[in-house]
């Protein structure tokens, strides 16, 4: 063995014998510590890397690093910026608000002053539709994104967790294309052959043309990589992984324009439930810089034990601190728990399965997620909940639905749980008792499509039975909405505010006997001549964008843009979506 310090040889060492270590149940390559796991380095080791044949022959002086990632002349990326959020972390603003032309989705009462007879609502999709059966190795995981040719594509993982796509124009037809990259175990439909099949795929606004296509993933169940590509028919992996730790399932990663960060959220297993089984929750990870490793800050014993004071979690210290030598441990406590079932909300022995979390592309300020939520029928509550995942029963450990929650900033979320979004039960022929939503929003005019995976077997389950791949359709911007009762007027007030336009915009559903009326005040709540509520003509309909307008003045709004207002909505029997003000 040659060995160099700072890029020169040093003397070598008398002749060494080398012997097998004794043969046992498992074979592994230890670095810094000796063959039996003892006598760690008293220091630490700054970058790694193995070369195949001999790279160094003589002196040379050592390079400033081995990853290209921070070779001289690599610049930063130059990161999309989108509007500053609305409703920042810290919730301090000014004495109002400037709107501008922004759309409001109306998913929660951040915008409100006040309001009467309103409650904000969940609203499962209007129609769900079996696109096509499982006949093979198919991942739960699944992704879908739009790509510049309209095309809808599925990605997915398959036999050996490889990562398979498929393709439909019409969101409800799909073909298995042949991506010209040769067979893979019988698939000419692989975009990865490596064992990555539970990651997330988008595109990366700020990438390189070559580079645009990202998709990020456990390699080999270690640590977590990024793949690129230009097309997303072919991915290459960057050698450095951006995250030490085996992702027990699928990371949600997108990039946040208005924050200008990469966002993921990934699973850890750490928490335990009232009972003391896993619970399964959600972390936050956030990097301005997709390639570079992602900040990471571990943790030591005392640190663990001292967060295990105020929180339920595995008292045996995270595993990558001492995992050995064979694999890294998957997600502990360092990063800010983000999803998490809710203790006196949720029914104990209750789990975050995988969130599905995005930014909504259609209006700022607005953040989706479709958490997977799942009930444990053991290790929880009492025996006449026990008895359902007996095996003479025939089910299994616990269903899974899916909900659905809101957010500001991607920082803080509201999870809405009934109506559940998606739950089980029967469609397409079967009896589904798990649901997991597909990363990603199609948009075809005023619908949204999601997919999802449904399975008429429970978690662990005693059973094996069918599944398919569903379609669900969602009208735009109508995963939840400010609600008023038939019986009884309701009315909401909003903080005052500047908008920009000349028009305003509502998205909105009265059905045939509700209505609603808008009224403009001045921002100390006098209202503006002519626009009263009782000035405004009717709203009667189902619209996605119908424009407000009042009996003497119209729906010309040029005069008061600028100015600080407040808006009145009186409603009865009606679904107010999301509201902007537009020019015309």
């Amino acid at each position: 063995m040659t060995h160099y310090v700072d890029g020169k040889p040093q003397k070598e060492p008398k002749k060494a014998s080398f012997r097998a270590l004794p043969t046992g149940d498992e074979s592994y390559f230890t670095l810094c510590r000796d063959g039996l796991w003892n006598e760690p380095l008293p220091g630490a080791i700054d970058e790694l890397r193995f070369s195949v044949g001999r790279v160094y022959v003589s002196e040379f002086v050592p390079p400033g690093s081995f990853s290209p990632l921070f070779a001289p002349g690599r610049k930063a990326p130059i990161l999309m910026k989108g509007p500053p959020l609305l409703f920042p972390p810290d919730r301090k603003v000014g004495p109002h608000l400037d709107h501008g032309f922004r759309k409001h989705v109306f998913i929660d009462d951040v915008l409100l002053e006040n309001r009467q007879n309103v409650t904000f609502r969940s609203n499962p999709p209007s129609d769900i539709t079996k696109v096509f059966d499982i006949k093979e190795p198919f991942s739960k995981h699944l992704n879908v994104i739009e790509d510049k040719e309209g095309m809808v594509r599925m990605y997915y993982g398959v036999s050996g967790d490889m990562l398979a796509v498929r393709t439909s124009m019409d969101g409800i037809h799909w073909a298995e294309p042949d991506v010209g990259h040769g067979e893979h175990q019988g698939y000419r439909n692989v975009v990865i052959p490596e064992p990555v099949g539970v990651g997330v795929v988008f595109i990366d606004p700020n990438a390189l043309p070559e580079e645009r296509w990202k998709y990020i993933s456990r390699f080999h169940e270690r640590a977590v990589h990024v793949y690129s590509s230009p097309d997303g028919w072919w991915f290459k992996r960057h050698k450095t992984g951006v995250l030490p730790f085996n992702a027990g399932s699928q990371p949600n990663v997108f990039y946040d324009d208005q924050r200008q960060l990469y966002v993921g959220y990934h699973r850890s297993d750490m928490s335990r439930t009232i009972g003391g089984a896993t619970q399964r929750e959600f972390c936050l990870t956030e990097t301005s810089d997709i390639l570079k490793p992602w900040s990471f800050n571990p943790l030591s014993q005392t640190q663990h034990d001292e967060i295990a004071v105020d929180r339920r979690i595995d008292r045996i210290r995270p595993g990558y601190l001492n995992n050995g030598p064979l694999t890294p441990g998957g997600f502990g406590v360092e990063y800010r728990t983000v999803f998490f079932p809710i203790d006196g909300f949720d029914p104990s022995g209750t789990d975050v399965f995988v969130p599905k979390a995005i930014k909504y592309p259609w209006a700022p300020d607005t953040y989706l997620a479709f958490p997977g939520m799942y009930f444990h029928y053991h290790d929880d509550g009492p025996a006449t909940r026990w008895t359902l995942g007996e095996k003479s029963r025939n089910r299994g450990a616990g269903p899974i639905e899916v909900q659905v929650a809101v957010s500001r900033d991607g920082l803080t979320w509201r999870r809405y749980p009934r109506p559940a979004y998606v739950g089980i039960g029967r469609m397409g022929g079967l009896d589904l008792h798990q649901i997991y939503m597909g990363q990603g929003l199609i948009r075809r005019g005023a619908e949204i499509w999601q997919y999802f995976f449904g399975n008429v077997e429970y978690h662990s389950t005693f059973k094996r039975g069918p599944k398919a791949i569903y379609r669900t359709v969602q009208r735009l911007d109508g995963f939840v909405s400010a609600d008023t009762r038939y019986k009884q007027l309701g009315e909401i007030k909003t903080r005052p505010f500047v908008f920009s336009g000349n028009r305003l915009v509502l998205n909105i559903d009265t059905d045939a006997t509700g209505y609603a009326q808008v009224g403009i005040l001045k921002s100390d709540g006098r209202i503006i001549e002519g626009f009263g509520v009782e000035d405004c003509v009717y709203i009667s309909g189902d619209f996605v964008a119908t424009e407000v307008e009042w009996m003497d003045k119209g729906s010309d709004l040029s005069a008061l843009e600028g100015q600080v207002i407040k808006l009145v909505i009186r409603s009865r029997g009606t679904k107010i979506y999301s509201m902007q003000f537009v020019s015309r």
